[in-house]
């Protein structure tokens, strides 16, 4: 029906608009693959696949033959991408062209999306489990997710550690970034993924560790993304409360968006994970929600007014108009 067609609709414009850009821009597209500042971006686009696909499985039942099709397509893409993204990476530090990744370059947000976008992959593998008969290949994406999540697991928090490790040790607000929210959405998708994997092991489905030393694991992650909440909030009050500084469109804005909404998603598996004491941790999970609901709709409004060419040429607070020419 209508879910139906525009899932079909949004997965052949992905396709296309990344065919176009291979095809069209080829040596630009080289040039970022061999840039370790920039490679690490292109695992957005396995993740976005992986998010869709947790989407659609809410809304769809996965039963039906178009459904069933579809599913295995799109994890196949995701898993492909990644496979071949991860290769990418691995060039960088094996065989580099170029600036070999180092302590400074590692010590970015950016180099968590690839442990972000193999958690989402463990994170849909997980939500499928219970459907493995129904959809192709879920089986494979599972056993896959469950074996690289160690490693996942270590290299969020080596990155993490880094970023933290080239701070200043007196912190400011203002040092921090609205793309530093991928630090607590890259822990939070971890979280998740914990807990959704301990939940298909308890099922039978292959596992390197057992479910409670995963949960013990997301717990810990989910303690680390909520530890980086109130940091990046009072640096986004800081930047725009204090100093009216103007909410103009970046794509790393986005960045507000997905993992407020992770961390929601990470806190009520946590909370249906614990005892009922714990049913609190949702209500934070909640508030946050509520914070990328609002964050989407400025970021939406930020790119429209950008697309369309207007732009807020008031003066900032302590600054004065220029005459006309």
């Amino acid at each position: 029906g209508t879910w139906t067609a525009l899932a079909w609709a949004g997965l052949l414009a992905g396709s296309g608009l990344i065919a176009r850009r291979l095809s069209k821009d080829r040596a630009v597209v080289l040039a970022e693959w061999r840039d370790p500042r920039r490679a690490p971006a292109w695992f957005l686009f396995p993740l976005a696949v992986c998010v869709a696909s947790l989407a659609l499985l809410r809304v769809v039942s996965p039963f039906h033959p178009a459904w069933r099709f579809l599913f295995a397509l799109l994890a196949f893409v995701a898993a492909s991408s990644t496979a071949f993204l991860l290769v990418v990476v691995a060039r960088l530090f094996l065989w580099p062209r170029g600036e070999r990744p180092d302590a400074q370059v590692l010590a970015s947000p950016a180099w968590l999306l690839p442990s972000a976008a193999i958690q989402a992959l463990g994170v849909l593998a997980a939500e499928g489990t219970g459907r493995g008969d129904a959809i192709p290949f879920f089986g494979a994406l599972l056993r896959s997710a469950a074996a690289l999540q160690l490693p996942a697991l270590a290299a969020t928090l080596l990155v993490h550690g880094l970023i933290l490790r080239a701070w200043p040790l007196r912190w400011r607000a203002g040092s921090l970034r609205p793309d530093q929210w991928i630090n607590a959405g890259a822990q939070s998708i971890t979280a998740l993924a914990c807990l959704r994997l301990a939940e298909a092991a308890e099922l039978g489905a292959p596992a390197l560790l057992s479910a409670g030393a995963l949960r013990a694991v997301g717990a810990g992650c989910w303690l680390l993304a909520a530890a980086w909440a109130p940091l990046l909030l009072a640096a986004g009050w800081a930047r725009h409360g204090r100093r009216r500084e103007p909410l103009a469109y970046e794509a790393p804005n986005w960045a507000l968006v997905f993992s407020p909404g992770v961390f929601a998603a990470a806190s009520a598996a946590l909370a249906s994970a614990l005892p009922a004491w714990a049913r609190p941790l949702a209500w934070a999970g909640n508030a946050l929600f509520g914070f990328a609901v609002l964050a989407w709709g400025m970021n939406t409004l930020a790119l429209l007014r950008t697309a369309f060419g207007i732009s807020d040429t008031s003066p900032r607070k302590g600054e004065t108009a220029s005459p006309p020419a």
